[in-house]
C-alpha cells in the first residue's frame, strides 16, 4: 500500500485542521453541554434523582483523566492517525450509547468511554495539528487551539440547554 508522507499543504491543511478542530470541539462541548441537563437526564433514566445525574459527569472526567495518559502509549505503538481514529469511533458509539440508554446503569459506563475516548483524541489532536502545520505558523496553530479550546466551554452550555429544552437531552450525545 502506498503511504504519502509528504507534509499536507494548502487547502488539504485546512480541512484536515477544521476536522481536528471540530473534534476537540465536540469532546469538549460535552461535558457542560452535559451539566445543564442533568435534571432532564435524571428524571428519564429511571428516575432518578438529580444527584445520580451528576456521577455522569464525574463519570466522564474519570474516563478523560484516564484516557489522557494512554493517549501517548497508543500512539507509540499503533500510530498517532490510527489511534485518533479508533478513538473517535469509540466516541461515536460511547456517545450512542449514552443517547440510547433508558437506566442509569447502562449510562454512567457510556459516560466512562466516552470521557476515555475524549481523553484519547485531546491531545492526539493537537499533536497533529503541530506536526502538519509548517515551523513558522505553528505558534499561530496553538493560539488558534487555545481559542478552539475555550469556545465549547461557553457555547456548550447553550447548546446543551437549548437541546434539552426544544429537541431532547439526548441530542447533547447525538451532535
Amino acid at each position: 500500500m502506498f503511504v504519502d508522507n509528504r507534509p499536507l499543504r494548502g487547502w488539504r491543511l485546512w480541512l484536515f485542521t477544521a476536522t481536528l478542530a471540530l473534534g476537540t470541539v465536540v469532546v469538549l462541548s460535552n461535558v457542560p453541554g452535559y451539566t445543564i441537563t442533568v435534571p432532564y437526564v435524571a428524571g428519564s433514566l429511571g428516575g432518578v434523582t438529580p444527584s445520580f445525574g451528576t456521577w455522569g459527569t464525574t463519570d466522564h472526567m474519570v474516563g478523560l483523566a484516564l484516557g489522557l495518559p494512554f493517549a501517548r502509549w497508543f500512539s507509540g505503538r499503533f500510530g498517532d492517525y490510527r489511534v485518533y481514529i479508533v478513538a473517535f469511533l469509540l466516541y461515536a458509539c460511547a456517545a450512542w450509547v449514552c443517547a440510547a440508554s433508558e437506566t442509569l446503569w447502562t449510562f454512567l459506563p457510556g459516560r466512562i468511554a466516552l470521557g476515555f475516548a475524549g481523553g484519547v483524541t485531546l491531545p492526539l489532536a493537537q499533536s497533529l495539528a503541530l506536526r502538519e502545520f509548517p515551523e513558522r505558523r505553528r505558534t499561530w496553530a496553538v493560539a488558534l487551539w487555545g481559542v478552539l479550546s475555550m469556545t465549547p466551554l461557553t457555547i456548550g452550555v447553550f447548546l446543551g440547554g437549548w437541546f434539552a429544552e426544544f429537541l431532547s437531552w439526548r441530542w447533547v450525545f447525538y451532535t
